[in-house]
């Protein structure tokens, strides 16, 4: 993790946002990128995304039931309940890459 030195003007910025927003300071972010190959059937890719997606959301329902209150924020393409906030930004230009980000 990158912290600025305190000679640096960031440094000032990263201890006031530490200061008044603590618990947005000690998320984590993990990233799930899912890319369909070269070989795969555009016509394909409901299936194979619902597929992997199933065990992510099987994965995440896991971390929920063991750990309760903490607090997970799915960000995706994906709209629905458990999917978190639905964005187009998450699917590659090309339509073939699809990104998943699961913040703690």
């Amino acid at each position: 993790c990158y912290r600025p030195e305190p000679a640096m003007p960031s440094f000032g910025a990263e201890q006031a946002v530490q200061r008044h927003f603590p618990e947005l300071v000690r998320r984590e972010v993990d990233t799930v990128l899912l890319e369909l190959g070269a070989g795969v059937d555009i016509f394909e890719r409901e299936d194979l995304l619902r597929e992997a997606t199933g065990g992510l959301d099987h994965l995440l329902a896991d971390l929920r039931s063991s750990n309760p209150g903490l607090g997970i924020e799915v960000q995706s393409w994906r709209p629905g309940e458990g999917a978190g906030q639905a964005s187009s930004s998450y699917i590659g230009r090309d339509v073939r890459a699809y990104l998943m980000q699961v913040i703690f």
